[in-house]
């Protein structure tokens, strides 16, 4: 997109396309093979570029516009006669839902980028360019793009002039803007579409929206602000490009990305690496990339501000450095190689390190590889070095793509093998630093390194991720593929070692059907019955948009231990294997990275790594269909040398829930009264019915006393009910009322027992048997907890809501003040007393379940609003109420001697403050007491409060 001539403010960038075949060119821009990484990647880098700030009229704007490229199922440039331009590539619906279109779903839902790049390439016949499904119903529709579509440069003409898919220029500029094409990289839309206007082929409505979609992205750059100058950046020049800080980013960027590939045992304790300057003096760089400097920053680079080669790099560290290339290029072709002068080199250093691999000129935009072997004699190079060393020989490889080294991996006199990808102007230091110790290796593979026999069976052409036993097709990416490796995806070495132990993660979890939805293998009939599915249930699988996952996770913590005597950063990656039967039924992924996190630990130290896999993406399997659904039964987590099994059952509802309010509220489908049961909606409903619960004891249907329209079960016998004239009820009064009262301040606790102990078996059926997901053999002790946590607090919930509004308002309302007063003295005691039991049960309960070392942030702040209750309660029951009582007995004895109180409301009291000082004076002194006392009660209430909004996005009715 122009920027008008003010800023580069537009980046093309990144692409996010999967590294499915290693010969691919372009795969060295890309994050790797796995859509997990290239998804979590993708997010971050578009949030890291946009940076949104500021703005006005709700929409803020961005420091600049990321573009995510080159949607979708683009991943061959040239390879076998077939080019971009000119290659449809067939793609299952399966794989383009959980492999093609992951990173693109996260870098718009996730990331929130400006525009989407569509590719050359058609996908099932359609250029993606002129795919409507793809660009206006999953792009903008489905993902919810803000921003603009553009397609990658010349698309359009492609589409037109070399795939020939419109008749016609404005067909071609129809099928384009109908699709959802925003912006042309390129003349072909600025050419023709006047005419395709005005031959009908698109409309104004067409033209406009495309045209608002591209200027609303440079609004939010600023660029109708006036003069960029005048801007946050505009004090930005020369002098901030290159300067230490950035540099010394380069660096730490290219020492993260080394892999530490081989490491043979040395001497001393551990590897042959790192060198030792004092043992190896004289140190032989030999190789065709020794003097590296454009080879190392790759494709698409900007003007590096300085170069640091790896001969440069290892001559810091050494007393002599002797450089021989033995090969002149990467090519490295012909008799004429200087190989004898790099071998003579290596036999007279301590060590020699080889600097081999590929360059732009073997792997590229537009240029594919034929071979995953090192190019012409570089092979040669290597093993006659590797023969006639006399110190240990370190093989470093720069390349974006994998290749085949097996005759060095096997060769005992190459004593390591480090792969530094492409590493950016710094690698020559970085090489160096990692070789001699001052950085610890911690990279990990982000494709699987293949053998060149791999080739022979996966044609480039075919786009099938999954294997095919039946015709010899082997896979794609270590997901699918589970032949021979030169080495696996995430394999990296350290100087040290990593030992993890599992510190928590559930065994078990229940994933609940939104309302009218059913799990896969079951038919509408089996809404009729409330169902809890487990691993021996006849479902099978819930559609993950009719299942309530959204934000539920699996929590795993693991502790990293370094159990070596250098400190080091260690990768924790968490495979997800889905039921037996999802892998060879659906086609599920052998293993699937689902979580990751890089840790520091320092030599003979711990560190913990909390991580949650996400159900709704986590642990769900695409369908040959393309739609996602959630395996029921075991699935396994693997943690490096760690397997955990978490059991997952499915909830279905039945269909006499649904007659309910809460099921009307949960479940609107069920009724069709539209929405899935998710989000913010589903949430406050799930509040109100749980607060509706906590408080339906002390509103129960028991025909007690009515004042006016208000009904109160009583059970004090010495309590005597009146009317609003003061007036006694008859049928309260006398040997049979109090008998009447008794029995139903009975009924109310009965009912109040049977409601919470209705809570026990909607909320938590399991715990009733002591049989409730649990973490191993506390499963019965959990379960038991859970129950007791939520009686506890909706007792507690129920309580307060009556102290605050029923007791403490609708009473005073409603009743003469003495008889308020007498009611208040006796019962608000007991209710605090209630309150602050039921508090101190649900703090030890819920400490129990979340311990204080293993709690998240958020359970944390849960613990501390339930002591918070719990403290202001205490200070109600031991403080301010015994002071409340007795400042209101003394009122309660001075109004009587006024001839006030008998009535109803506060009136009398205020008239004859005026003229009596010493009930105004006492009437200041309750107020103040009071009014201590009920902020302690508000200020519970509210910490209750906050805790069952934590409980209503917990519970799944």
């Amino acid at each position: 997109m122009y920027n008008g001539g003010q800023a580069g403010l537009t980046f093309w960038s990144p692409n996010v396309n999967i590294f499915r075949d290693p010969r691919w060119g372009r795969g060295q821009e890309t994050p790797g093979e796995d859509p997990a990484v290239s998804a979590r990647y993708a997010a971050a880098y578009v949030r890291g570029l946009q940076q949104p700030y500021g703005g006005q009229h709700g929409r803020s704007h961005l420091k600049l516009a990321a573009c995510c490229k080159h949607f979708t199922a683009y991943d061959l440039d040239r390879w076998g006669g077939t080019d971009r331009f000119h290659f449809n590539a067939v793609v299952a619906p399966q794989d383009l839902e959980d492999t093609f279109n992951v990173p693109f779903r996260a870098c718009v839902a996730d990331g929130k980028a400006a525009a989407v790049m569509c590719s050359y390439n058609q996908v099932n016949g359609v250029p993606t360019c002129a795919d409507e499904g793809f660009l206006k119903g999953t792009i903008r529709g489905k993902w919810g793009l803000e921003g603009y579509i553009v397609s990658d440069c010349d698309s359009v003409d492609v589409f037109f002039n070399d795939q020939h898919y419109t008749r016609t220029t404005e067909d071609a500029v129809a099928a384009t803007l109908r699709a959802g094409l925003d912006l042309d990289c390129g003349p072909f839309l600025a050419q023709y579409t006047e005419s395709a206007v005005a031959k009908r082929k698109v409309s104004d409505a067409d033209v406009d929206a495309a045209l608002t979609n591209t200027v609303t992205v440079q609004m939010r750059l600023g660029m109708f602000d006036g003069d960029p100058a005048a801007g946050p950046f505009g004090h930005l020049g020369p002098l901030d490009v290159c300067t230490p800080a950035h540099q010394e980013l380069a660096l730490e960027a290219a020492r993260q990305g080394v892999v530490l590939l081989k490491n043979e045992k040395g001497k001393h304790r551990g590897g042959v690496l790192p060198l030792r300057p004092a043992t190896h003096r004289t140190v032989a760089v030999v190789g065709p990339h020794a003097e590296a400097t454009v080879a190392m920053i790759g494709n698409y680079a900007g003007k590096p501000c300085g170069y640091n080669t790896p001969v440069q790099g290892v001559a810091r560290y050494v007393h002599q450095a002797v450089h021989q290339a033995g090969c002149t290029d990467v090519a490295c072709a012909g008799s004429s190689q200087p190989i004898a002068a790099a071998v003579d080199a290596a036999r007279r250093a301590d060590a020699t390190v080889v600097v081999a691999g590929l360059d732009q000129k073997v792997e590229a935009e537009g240029l594919d590889r034929s071979s995953l072997l090192l190019p012409g004699r570089q092979a040669e190079l290597i093993s006659a070095v590797a023969k006639a060393s006399k110190g240990p020989v370190i093989l470093v490889l720069m390349s974006g793509g994998p290749i085949d080294i097996a005759f060095a991996q096997n060769d005992p006199r190459i004593a390591a093998i480090i792969w530094a990808g492409y590493p950016g102007q710094a690698g020559g230091q970085a090489i160096a630093d990692v070789i001699f110790g001052q950085h610890n290796p911690g990279g990990k593979l982000p494709v699987t390194w293949y053998p060149q026999e791999y080739l022979q069976k996966a044609p480039m052409t075919n786009m099938a991720m999954r294997a095919n036993p039946a015709s010899g097709y082997p896979g794609r990416t270590y997901r699918f593929y589970t032949g021979p490796t030169i080495h696996p995806f995430g394999h990296g070495l350290s100087y040290t070692q990593f030992t993890h132990t599992l510190a928590h993660a559930p065994a078990q979890l229940t994933v609940q059907l939104a309302g009218g939805h059913a799990a896969s293998t079951t038919t509408a009939s089996s809404l009729l019955n409330a169902t809890r599915s487990g691993s021996s249930s006849g479902a099978r699988a819930v559609r993950v948009a009719h299942a309530r996952c959204q934000g539920l996770t699996v929590p795993v913590h693991v502790d990293v231990r370094n159990i070596g005597d250098r400190d080091g950063a260690h990768t924790v990656m968490v495979y997800h294997s889905a039921p037996a039967r999802s892998v060879a039924e659906a086609g599920a992924p052998a293993r699937q990275l689902v979580a990751f996190e890089k840790v520091h630990v320092a030599a003979g130290g711990v560190a913990r790594v909390e991580m949650g896999v996400g159900v709704c993406d986590g642990l769900s399997v695409a369908g040959r269909d393309g739609v996602r659904r959630i395996p029921v039964g075991e699935h396994r987590l693997v943690i490096g040398e760690l397997t955990h099994s978490v059991t997952l059952g499915v909830e279905q509802l039945g269909s006499q829930r649904f007659l309910t309010a809460a099921g009307l509220l949960f479940a609107p489908d069920a009724l069709r009264l539209g929405g899935s049961g998710d989000g913010a909606a589903a949430a406050a409903a799930r509040l109100v019915h749980l607060l509706a619960f906590a408080t339906s004891s002390l509103s129960t249907k028991a025909r007690a006393c009515k004042i006016e329209n208000i009904w109160y079960p009583m059970s004090s016998s010495s309590t005597a009910l009146h009317d609003t004239q003061g007036r006694s009820r008859p049928e309260f009064e006398g040997p049979r009322g109090e008998a009447r009262r008794g029995a139903m301040g009975w009924a109310a606790r009965f009912l109040a027992a049977v409601s919470f102990l209705a809570a026990g078996l909607l909320f938590a059926p399991d715990a009733l048997r002591l049989g409730g997901p649990g973490d191993g053999d506390s499963a019965a002790a959990t379960a038991a907890a859970r129950l007791v946590h939520l009686l506890a607090f909706a007792t507690a919930w129920g309580a307060g809501l009556w102290v605050t509004f029923i007791g403490g308002i609708v009473m005073f309302k409603y009743l003469p003040r003495h008889q308020f007063g007498s009611l208040q003295g006796k019962m608000f005691p007991t209710y605090f007393m209630l309150i602050s039991v039921c508090s101190a049960i649900s703090v030890s309960a819920f400490a129990y379940l979340h311990p204080w070392k293993t709690a998240l942030t958020i359970e944390r702040y849960q613990l501390g609003f339930l002591l918070s209750a719990l403290g202001c309660n205490l200070s109600n029951l031991l403080v301010f109420t015994p002071m409340t009582v007795e400042m209101m007995m003394k009122r309660h004895k001075l109004e009587k001697d006024l001839g006030i109180g008998t009535e109803v409301g506060y009136s009398k009291n205020a008239e004859t403050t005026k003229r009596n000082p010493g009930l105004a004076a006492m009437n200041r002194k309750f107020g103040m007491i009071h009014g201590l006392s009920s902020l302690a009660n508000i200020m519970s209430f509210g910490s209750l409060a906050m805790h069952s909004w934590y409980l209503s996005n917990k519970l799944d009715l």
